[in-house]
C-alpha cells in the first residue's frame, strides 16, 4: 500500500505504471489508433503496425482493443525471442488449438488452417498480435508472414498487429524483409499526449482512483510537467507518484510547481532544471520603456514628414485637382445632364435595387431551408451501434453498410441514432460514414 493513499483519500494508486485497461485514457491519437485497428481487422487487411515511442501506452492500448473486439479471436504475444517454432505453437496453443506431441511442421499448419477457415465459415475473425516486434528475429518474421498467406480468394482469414517502438521501422527497410514491408497495409504512428490531453490524462487517473471527486495538480504544475515529459504517459506516471509523496511529506494536499520539481530530480538527478527566468530590476524596466516610447515617437514623426513631403512634391495642377473633387463631393455638385441621360439612368438605377432585392430574398429562402434541414449519417461500411458514446460500450446490434439514419443529438465525435428501431451511438469518422443531408437521401 503507499504511503499517501489514505492521505489523499485514493483506493488505488492513480499512477501504477502496470498496462491496467481500467485506467486507460483515450486522447485523440488513441482514438485515431483504435478506430484504424479495428477498421482494418473488419475488413481484413492483413498485416498491420502500431508504432510508438517507449511508454506511449502501445501495450495498454492493445489491452483496451482485445476486450472491445466481437467475434474475433486473439492470440498476444509478449515474447518476441521466441524462434519460428516456439512462435508456431504458441499462436496456435494461445487460440486454443491441440497440437500433437511430436512437432510437424506440415500437421501444426493444417490444423491451424482448418482452425481459420471454421472461423471464417462462422462469421469470425482472428487476431495475433506481437508486442515489442523491434526484437523479432528474421527467421520468426518470415514464419509469421508464410502464416499470412492461410487466405481465402476474397478475404485474408488471419489478421496480425506488429506494435513496436520506431527501430522496427528501420527493420523493415531491409532488403531481405521487403516481401513483409510490403503486405503491412497500415501502419499507425502513436503520439505523445498535448499539454490539454496531459491534464486530462493526470485527473481521469486521480477521479478512478479516488472516493471523491477532486484536482489536485495546480495550473503551474501541469505545464512543467509537460515540459519535462512531453507529453509521454510512462514518464508522466513516474514523476507524478513521486510528486504526490513529496506532497504528503509536507502534508499538502495540492500538487504545485515545487513538488514536479522535486519528483524530476529525484528521478533524474544528473538533470538540472532551468525554471527561473530573469528578472529586471526598477531601473531597467523604466529605462526600457523610455526607450520604447521614443522609438516610437521617431517612427511616427517619420511618418508625418514622409507625407508632407510627399504633398509638396505633387504638381501644382495635380493637387488643385484633388481640391476641387473634394469640394464638389462635399457640396453634391453634379454636372448638368439631359433629361435622356437622367431618365435612362434612374431606370438603371431601379433595376439594380429590384435585382438586390431579389438576391437578398433568395439568400434568406435558401438560409431558412438550410436552418430547417436535419443532418442524416450514411455508413459506408458495417458499424458497431453502443449503448454509450464510448469506444468501451457494448454493441448489441452492428448496422449495414449503406444504410442511413437520422441524427438525434450529436456529442462531440459521436452521434445519437434511431434505426431499425434501435436507439443508440456511433462513432462520427470519415471511414466509416458520413454526414448527408437528409432531403437528399
Amino acid at each position: 500500500m503507499s504511503v499517501y493513499k489514505e492521505f489523499f483519500n485514493f483506493i488505488d494508486d492513480p499512477f501504477k505504471l502496470t498496462p491496467d485497461p481500467d485506467y486507460f485514457y483515450c486522447s485523440s491519437s488513441h482514438e485515431e489508433a483504435i478506430n484504424l485497428i479495428e477498421y482494418s481487422i473488419s475488413t481484413r487487411k492483413g498485416f498491420m503496425a502500431l508504432i510508438g515511442e517507449v511508454g506511449t501506452g502501445k501495450t495498454t492500448l492493445t489491452r483496451v482493443l482485445i476486450n472491445s473486439l466481437e467475434n474475433v479471436e486473439t492470440s498476444l504475444v509478449l515474447n518476441p525471442f521466441l524462434n519460428s517454432e516456439e512462435m508456431l505453437r504458441y499462436i496456435c496453443s494461445d487460440f486454443g488449438i491441440i497440437l500433437p506431441d511430436k512437432f510437424d511442421k506440415g500437421k501444426v499448419y493444417e490444423l491451424l488452417t482448418k482452425f481459420l477457415v471454421r472461423l471464417y465459415e462462422e462469421g469470425k475473425n482472428a487476431l495475433v498480435i506481437i508486442d515489442e516486434a523491434q526484437n523479432l528475429s528474421f527467421e520468426t518474421m518470415e514464419l509469421i508472414r508464410q502464416l499470412s498467406n492461410i487466405e481465402k480468394e476474397d478475404a485474408k482469414l488471419l489478421q496480425i498487429l506488429f506494435v513496436g517502438q520506431p527501430e522496427f521501422l528501420e527493420v523493415l527497410n531491409k532488403h531481405e524483409l521487403r516481401q513483409l514491408k510490403q503486405r503491412i497495409s497500415v501502419i499507425i504512428q502513436l503520439k505523445p499526449l498535448n499539454e490539454e490531453d496531459l491534464e486530462n490524462y493526470v485527473n481521469y487517473r486521480i477521479q478512478k482512483a479516488s472516493k471523491y471527486h477532486k484536482i489536485l495538480f495546480s495550473k503551474e504544475a501541469i505545464k512543467l510537467l509537460y515540459d519535462l515529459t512531453q507529453g509521454n504517459p510512462r514518464e508522466i506516471n513516474k514523476i507524478c507518484e513521486y510528486a504526490l509523496i513529496a506532497a504528503y511529506n509536507e502534508q499538502n494536499k495540492k500538487i504545485t510547481k515545487k513538488h514536479i520539481e522535486k519528483a524530476f530530480k529525484e528521478i533524474s538527478p544528473t538533470h538540472i532544471i532551468h525554471t527561473k527566468t530573469f528578472e529586471p530590476d526598477h531601473n531597467t524596466k523604466k529605462l526600457s520603456l523610455t526607450l520604447i516610447t521614443f522609438l516610437l515617437l521617431v517612427f511616427l514623426s517619420g511618418i508625418i514628414v514622409y507625407f508632407i513631403f510627399l504633398q509638396n512634391n505633387k504638381p501644382y495642377a495635380e493637387r488643385k485637382a484633388v481640391i476641387y473633387s473634394s469640394s464638389v463631393e462635399n457640396f453634391n455638385i453634379k454636372p448638368q445632364l439631359d433629361n435622356k441621360t437622367v431618365t435612362n439612368d434612374n431606370k438603371s438605377d431601379n433595376k439594380s435595387v429590384q435585382k438586390e432585392k431579389v438576391k437578398i430574398n433568395l439568400t434568406t429562402d435558401n438560409n431558412t431551408k438550410a436552418t430547417l434541414s436535419k443532418n442524416c449519417i450514411h455508413f459506408l461500411v458495417n458499424q458497431k451501434l453502443r449503448k454509450s458514446p464510448s469506444l468501451k460500450s457494448k454493441s448489441n446490434f452492428t448496422i449495414p453498410k449503406n444504410s442511413i439514419a437520422e441524427i438525434i443529438e450529436k456529442r462531440g465525435n459521436w452521434a445519437k441514432i434511431s434505426i431499425d428501431n434501435k436507439i443508440g451511438w456511433v462513432l462520427i469518422y470519415n471511414k466509416y460514414n458520413s454526414l448527408i443531408n437528409c432531403e437528399n437521401k
